[in-house]
């Protein structure tokens, strides 16, 4: 199925471990189709990239290998979802960089959750499918913001999705709390791997315990780039 330069594939493989799958597409930018799972069962459609910050691979992807990433495809998404949805009942969001596959073209997921209820949704399916195509156009979104990666927060980043939901910035590739320390060389794949380029990072202030916030501007000095506290 296509519309314009927008193809389906369909793969048998688990996305997250569909590595080398990915490999084989010709794409200017691959946007995943996936449910969201949550604890809490809250009904929820978010965008994120992925990749993994650190040696632990269990769910797919490379170690230490973010998979470059379009903080304008995710800022489309996000911005189509907040206009389809009317009720203030649904977490519409960003998640931080998380899990596989590892792909050398741009990648991104959206998703739909947290249940079996809205996964059988078709209405709610609808809506991701024309989030997905959206991102996939991203490059005719009417005002482009600023482009950043992010450091800190909780797995939700929720100073980084206020900031994107109130159309003030697209975040790259983001690292929740739970992945410091993280080691220069992921630094630098996070701006090197998010493709507008960003020169900037925003810093989650409270949201990183303070040994490795140090630690992370020392890097970003080291690297050459500018932070922002928030």
């Amino acid at each position: 199925y296509r519309r314009g330069n927008v193809k389906i594939v369909t793969i048998d493989t688990l996305h997250i471990y569909a590595c080398n799958e990915v490999e084989n597409l010709e794409a200017e930018l691959i946007v995943v189709a996936s449910r969201h799972v949550s604890e809490a069962g809250v009904k929820a459609m978010l965008a994120h990239p992925v990749g993994n910050w650190n040696e632990n691979a269990q769910y797919g992807g490379k170690p230490n290998e973010l998979t470059p990433t379009s903080a304008y495809a995710i800022y489309a998404a996000v911005q189509k979802l907040k206009e389809l949805i009317s009720n203030d009942k649904t977490q519409i969001g960003v998640e931080a960089t998380h899990h596989g596959p590892y792909s050398r073209n741009p990648l991104i997921f959206v998703e739909l959750g947290s249940s079996q209820k809205e996964w059988e949704d078709r209405k709610l399916g609808e809506i991701v499918a024309e989030a997905i195509i959206t991102a996939c156009e991203y490059d005719k979104i009417r005002s482009k913001p600023d482009v950043a990666v992010g450091f800190g927060g909780g797995h939700y980043v929720p100073k980084f999705t206020q900031l994107i939901l109130r159309e003030e910035m697209a975040f790259g590739h983001m690292a929740a709390k739970y992945v410091f320390p993280i080691k220069k060389e992921l630094v630098e794949q996070a701006f090197d791997r998010t493709i507008e380029h960003p020169k900037v990072a925003y810093v989650d202030w409270k949201g990183i315990k303070s040994e490795y916030r140090q630690e992370l501007l020392r890097t970003l000095k080291e690297l050459g780039y500018d932070y922002i506290k928030v």
